[in-house]
């Protein structure tokens, strides 16, 4: 009996050393940190990698990391992960053949208990430069003199540079003066259409972007009509994932967006670019035509100022002109004839636009724009209707006036915290949108026609308009008119528009 009293002891001695034991290991906490790691020109995974972590303080070795690597959307993707036990600075050690040996720095100041994983920076590598062998062995006596060779240097216009789409901007002759829009014309498959649309191969593009950064896709005609073309470098048509998912759980299902993205001159990344522009014209006409709106001289101004560099960007813009004409030839030479303006159309715009960000953890946008708009249109017909019993003249005019006045403004905030905050909660997304407009508009319009018997409406003169118009006809319309129409309508109304949009998310 008291051998098996003892062999049960010695059960639970042993049961509670295990579970002593296992309390043990749990109380040692454990720091996932991984990084993707890439070419650094094609962006894409890297096969046979080798991973080992290191003390930062003597370089010794601490662990060998885990690579992990697979392919999505036909790209390879290669990860690296390594297990950190405690607080302290580290090196990260990745190699592959023939690639340059690269050290990533990690600095852990504090384990968080809820943290178990961190992302790191991507990590990319350079490709070692293979020295080619001389193909002509000369002793040390000996000596070769070749014929004289001409080389010339032919730049290509585009290329691929794995799924990217690079266009060499100096690869383009343009004329002096040329902007932004003018060199985007010459690339091959690319056209740009109204209001700053842009088609790559047919396909639309979804956001244009000055260095990687989305300055200017809010209003894109700001870049195209300013920017001028001797500062772009080269111009890069690729896929991404959109800005407003990457980061959160949307990412994986998210489809990905066509960009364009314009790359300036290492000279132009930061600086002040401004541009002006003014003239006016002349009309013919006689004294009393002075007063006519119509017969206004047509003008034109324009002034355009801008300061950016790597992380902000702020606009200011004016324009004012009567020419009421938007269209400008194509690289075919085509006006567009639908788009041909009606009436006299003069409009006065300013605005102002900024960006700042810092990091891709925080951004802020915001544009303000106020528009007034003047127009005058006028019609005037004659018909003439042949019948058997005899003909029948008719005559008709319409004119219109209208003003209107446009404020909008919209302001956009982006923040972003990865890793830990507050020890609980984990990558942190807020995106919020707001855009409030107010619109005031007047207008009025009046329109009569008439059908006569006999052609006698040149007797009314140049006063016929108002000979038609008036309440109690006169002798010659009694007589001689068919039938008249008169409509006269006037409108006034005012449009105020609020529009909020935010997207939190977090991890626990």
């Amino acid at each position: 009996m008291y051998r098996n009293f003892f062999a049960l002891l010695l059960a639970f001695a042993t049961v509670a050393a295990y579970a002593q034991t296992d309390s043990t290991k749990t109380k040692q906490r454990e720091l996932a940190v991984y990084a993707s790691v890439a070419d650094h020109l094609t962006h894409n995974g890297i096969d046979s990698l080798k991973a080992t972590l290191l003390c930062a303080a003597d370089s010794s070795f601490v662990d060998t990391a885990h690579v992990e690597s697979y392919k999505y959307d036909d790209k390879l993707h290669t990860y690296v992960e390594a297990k950190i036990k405690e607080a302290g600075k580290y090196l990260l050690r990745v190699e592959a053949k023939d690639y340059q040996t690269r050290y990533a720095p990690i600095d852990i100041p504090r384990m968080y208990r809820r943290e178990v994983y961190r992302e790191l920076k991507p990590i990319y590598l350079h490709k070692i430069k293979a020295q080619k062998p001389s193909n002509l062995a000369l002793d040390d006596d000996s000596t070769t003199i070749m014929n004289e060779i001409v080389v010339k240097a032919t730049k290509l216009k585009f290329y691929m540079d794995g799924d990217t789409l690079v266009y060499d901007a100096d690869a383009f002759s343009m004329a002096e003066g040329s902007m932004l829009d003018a060199l985007i014309k010459k690339l091959p498959g690319v056209e740009l259409h109204s209001g700053g649309e842009i088609t790559v191969n047919g396909r639309k593009v979804d956001a244009l972007l000055l260095n990687g950064k989305d300055f200017f896709d809010s209003d894109r005609e700001l870049l195209l009509d300013n920017m001028p073309s001797y500062m772009v470098k080269d111009i890069r048509s690729y896929e991404r994932i959109p800005e407003n998912a990457k980061g959160t759980i949307r990412e994986k299902t998210t489809q990905k967006e066509m960009v364009m993205d314009v790359r300036l001159k290492r000279d132009y990344n930061t600086a002040w670019l401004a541009n002006a522009e003014g003239g006016v014209g002349m009309r013919f006409g006689s004294q009393e035509d002075f007063g006519d709106p119509t017969k206004a001289p047509p003008f034109l101004g324009r002034a355009f100022a801008m300061r950016y560099a790597t992380n902000s960007r702020i606009a200011l813009y004016a324009n004012v002109n009567n020419l009421s004409d938007y269209r400008t030839p194509g690289e075919k030479g085509e006006w567009s004839p639908l788009r041909q303006a009606q009436g006299l159309t003069t409009s006065y715009t300013l605005g102002a636009n900024g960006l700042y960000e810092k990091n891709e953890n925080l951004r802020y946008q915001g544009s303000i724009n106020g528009t007034y708009s003047d127009i005058n249109d006028a019609n005037h017909s004659s018909s003439e209707t042949f019948l058997s019993e005899g003909n029948t003249y008719g005559r008709s005019f319409f004119t219109r006036r209208s003003y209107d006045l446009r404020i909008n403004t919209n302001q956009a905030i982006r923040l972003r915290k990865p890793g830990a905050l507050w020890g609980a909660l984990k990558d942190m997304y807020y995106d919020h949108n707001s855009s409030l407009e107010y619109l005031h508009w007047s207008n009025f319009s009046n329109s009569a026609s008439t059908t006569l018997a006999e052609d006698v409406s040149a007797g009314w003169g140049k006063a016929w308009m108002d000979s038609l118009m008036t309440p109690n006809s006169g002798e010659l319309l009694r007589k001689y008119a068919l039938n008249r129409t008169l409509s006269s309508r006037h409108g006034v109304g005012r449009h105020y528009s609020l529009q909020n949009y935010g997207f939190f998310y977090t991890s626990p």
